[in-house]
């Protein structure tokens, strides 16, 4: 069965560089592709209005317009258009922060062969779809599921398990992993990119006016089937994230997505107590030793008296290293007084190849043992986030 064919709009304002896309695409597409191509911003943006798109291959620089205008004028026109950009290569820096907001690729002019310029089409093609699909899923369900990962105390691992679970949660829906923190977390050490639109900016707008919108614009695909909402990205942009604030986000990405996985941090904040209320599953991160243990014990304290049903909530233990002693597993759920949800055993190795990948683990060895037993936490946390929200009763709690 024929493929049905592409349309894609060109963007580029030399002749000669146009002529060598369109007969690159037409012999690498094989028939595939139906391309109009446009010299100025104002005609594409005409073309748009005129007809649908399947995707557009974009110069940056262009009579009417030049540098991230250029993006940004198109992307104002028509927000779910996929684009792919074409930079040159001291241009290379705008590509990646249009990325970072919304542009599905980037290729160096002169540098990307037809093959790549066709992969790139058809792959940005494919994302957007998918993406399309699970908004439109997503917003005639009546509601996303929450998950919050909240860390005993700081460097215990809750971000890695966070973006494991994101992970491998996503194959059949859509996840956003969000850092609902008031300063830089740690989403940005982990995928090695930091990002220009980011949740911090949403901090100064009443809440009342946050629109849904403005949180699916800040949106970042992983490439790996599941999105990230960044915090703060700078000490300038490092501010208290309000209770209010906390609720209003909490309940539009719930609206996105079909789960939204929260990484808390292990400071108490303002809003720690808010985001706990709307979430369906909290799972408190620890290490074995003795300090992590007796933080964790405090923290389940302290969701016993915001009136947080033992029933959501999952302890997860994760060893650092095989050769330092640790607190046995039976020690600590009776000094906790919970079972245990899994245990993550020392892998560190595979952990720091992953990392040097920016890849979860969980995708990045994906038959490895701590793979498996993060399956076996994720599907465990999945199974309780389809319950109700953590909140008891108020005659309960």
């Amino acid at each position: 069965m024929q493929e049905p064919t592409l349309r894609i709009l060109l963007l580029e304002d030399n002749p000669g560089d146009a002529r060598l896309l369109l007969e690159g695409i037409k012999d690498e597409g094989k028939g595939a592709f139906e391309v109009t191509w446009t010299e100025t911003v104002h005609s594409a943006s005409g073309a748009i209005r005129q007809r649908p798109f399947d995707a557009m291959l974009l110069d940056l620089n262009v009579p009417d317009s030049r540098g991230f205008d250029t993006f940004a004028n198109v992307r104002a026109v028509s927000p779910n258009l996929p684009i792919v950009l074409l930079t040159g290569t001291e241009d290379e820096g705008l590509g990646l922060r249009a990325v970072q907001e919304g542009a599905q690729d980037f290729l160096i002019k002169g540098q990307a062969t037809p093959a790549a310029v066709v992969r790139s089409l058809r792959f940005a093609v494919e994302r957007n779809r998918s993406l399309q699909w699970h908004m439109s899923k997503g917003k005639h369900s009546p509601g996303g599921r929450v998950v919050t990962f909240w860390g005993a105390k700081g460097g215990v691992g809750a971000t890695t398990l966070a973006i494991n679970t994101a992970a491998l949660l996503s194959q059949d829906k859509l996840v956003v992993a969000a850092e609902m923190r008031s300063d830089y977390g740690s989403f940005a050490a982990h995928f090695r990119k930091t990002v220009h639109a980011n949740l911090s900016e949403l901090y100064r707008t009443p809440p009342a006016e946050i629109a849904e919108a403005q949180v699916e614009q800040r949106l970042v695909n992983t490439q790996l089937g599941f999105y990230l909402l960044y915090g703060p990205q700078s000490v300038e942009q490092c501010q208290p994230l309000t209770p209010a604030h906390a609720d209003r986000l909490m309940e539009l990405a719930a609206r996105i997505a079909d789960l939204v996985v929260v990484d808390l941090p292990a400071t108490v904040g303002p809003a720690h107590e808010t985001i706990v209320h709307r979430s369906n599953c909290v799972v408190l991160v620890s290490e074995r030793d003795d300090s992590s243990v007796m933080a964790a014990r405090l923290a389940i304290e302290r969701l016993r008296a915001w009136g947080v049903s033992g029933d959501v909530i999952h302890v997860v233990l994760v060893n650092r290293s095989a050769v330092l002693e640790s607190v046995s597993k039976e020690k600590i759920e009776e000094v906790l007084g919970m079972k245990i949800t899994g245990v993550v055993p020392p892998s560190p190795d595979i952990c720091g190849a992953a990392q040097r990948a920016s890849t979860p683990l969980a995708v990045f060895r994906p038959r490895s043992a701590p793979a498996a037993i993060l399956a076996q936490i994720a599907q465990r946390v999945a199974a309780t986030a389809a319950g109700p929200m953590a909140m008891l009763p108020a005659d309960a709690a």
